[in-house]
């Protein structure tokens, strides 16, 4: 009778486990969602602005945008539908620049959503890989790089958002017949003292700036086409070639492979957010939070491109095939009770004034959609704290107005048939 009892519990001990273990996976799982990009062509390079604005582009010139987070997708006018784009930067919902190739480079700058766009930049034999800020305090302040013309790289900046281009003082001498590749620039925005960039070449090299130093060349060894570049810091980052994935510890100086990164083939993006590292490779994006073990999310076609907002976690993925992949993460967003609440609500913000740091609670009876933003005294959408689905509950979320200046800000909670708005006051 005991050895019975033994068994049952034994067995029943493994279910619990088994069901532990499935739900940990599902809800990991249920965090990516497909998107509905309405196109079937070649994705080539994605640009989280925020949790909202999304833009790319891909072949054929096509330019695609979303403003509510990817719930629709518009295709926007295209600036050049004769050459396929390689990289695009968005800035805000209305204004992003766009670049592509034939035998020439161009460069497009929209400042109104994509229905118009100019030429700002353009260079025969040129091929720009890649635009980036400089700075997150200037947001007019940003560096691209390109393909060697004429024996040196093409590296270029701008003071004033991409209208003019200008390449003095940039200057880096081509080794041999080297090129790069799309996407593959990183960009360090910290202090001027320790800014860097990166950029991958197929000379199994590395080109890092260093500001006070100037240009410098990383060897990565055996592995020589190097696609795509992600740092965590000044110091840790990982890079991915045709082959393999490579990590650092001491900024870039020595690159090796990195034996925990599955999967096989070209690992064409990187991204890190504060839930973890994701990269890609072939037909699945791979997580993991501790960057040790990782876990898969595969979907038909090739992913081709990642990215991150930079103030926020959402990551957004796309691949040759025109699927467009998101994952949205659970940092900041507290489960505070599974108690189902008997409506919706929306409590006041505590502490109120604060600075910088403020926490908000609000009740949701039902499985629903919640969005909560946070506007400025003229009314103008600044932040996005919560957009997706949530169980019922009552859940917690704090907002860091370290960038905002004092003054008085309000919050709006909305779903399908409940909205309020609050008032909240920020002293610096």
């Amino acid at each position: 009778m005991k050895r019975d009892f033994n068994k049952i519990l034994n067995i029943m001990r493994k279910f619990i486990y088994t069901f532990v273990i499935l739900a940990f996976v599902s809800s990991v799982t249920a965090q990516w969602s497909e998107q509905t990009s309405g196109v079937t062509t070649i994705l080539s390079s994605i640009s989280a602005v925020d949790d909202n604005v999304v833009w790319v582009c891909g072949a054929g010139g096509k330019v695609l945008r979303t403003t509510n987070g990817g719930t629709n997708w518009v295709s926007v006018n295209s600036p050049n539908s004769a050459i396929s784009f390689s990289n695009i930067l968005g800035i805000d919902a209305n204004t992003a620049l766009v670049t592509g190739s034939n035998t020439t480079a161009y460069v497009y700058k929209t400042l109104n959503g994509g229905a118009n766009w100019s030429l700002v930049f353009s260079q025969t034999g040129g091929v720009i890989n890649a635009i980036s800020f400089m700075s997150l305090a200037n947001i007019d302040a940003m560096f691209m790089a390109g393909n060697p013309v004429g024996g040196r790289w093409s590296l270029w900046t701008s003071t004033n958002a991409g209208i003019t281009w200008d390449s003095t003082g940039w200057y880096l001498p081509q080794s041999g017949t080297e090129t790069g590749y799309k996407n593959s620039l990183f960009f360090w925005r910290g202090p001027y003292y320790t800014a860097k960039i990166w950029f991958g070449t197929n000379n199994a090299r590395i080109y890092n700036f260093k500001y006070g130093q100037g240009w410098s060349a990383q060897s990565t060894g055996t592995q020589i086409d190097i696609l795509a570049l992600s740092l965590a810091d000044t110091i840790t980052g990982h890079a991915g070639s045709s082959s393999a994935g490579l990590y650092t510890t001491n900024g870039g100086q020595n690159w090796g492979v990195n034996p925990v990164m599955i999967g096989s083939g070209s690992i064409n993006g990187i991204a890190f957010s504060q839930e973890g590292s994701y990269y890609l490779r072939g037909s699945s994006v791979y997580f993991s939070a501790t960057g040790y073990n990782y876990t898969a999310y595969t979907q038909t076609g090739t992913y081709t491109h990642i990215s991150k907002p930079i103030y926020r976690n959402n990551i957004w993925a796309i691949r040759d095939n025109g699927g467009i992949s998101k994952f949205t993460s659970t940092i900041g967003i507290n489960l505070i009770s599974s108690q189902v609440p008997s409506s919706f609500s929306l409590s006041q913000n505590y502490p109120n004034p604060f600075n910088p740091l403020t926490k908000i609670r609000f009740d949701v009876p039902r499985s629903e959609n919640v969005l909560i933003k946070v506007y400025d005294m003229l009314g103008r959408e600044i932040e996005t704290l919560v957009n997706q689905q949530l169980q019922p509950g009552t859940y917690e979320v704090e907002w860091d107005a370290a960038e905002y200046p004092s003054g008085v800000y309000f919050y709006k909670i909305s779903t399908e048939n409940y909205t309020e708005t609050r008032k909240m006051i920020l002293i610096k």
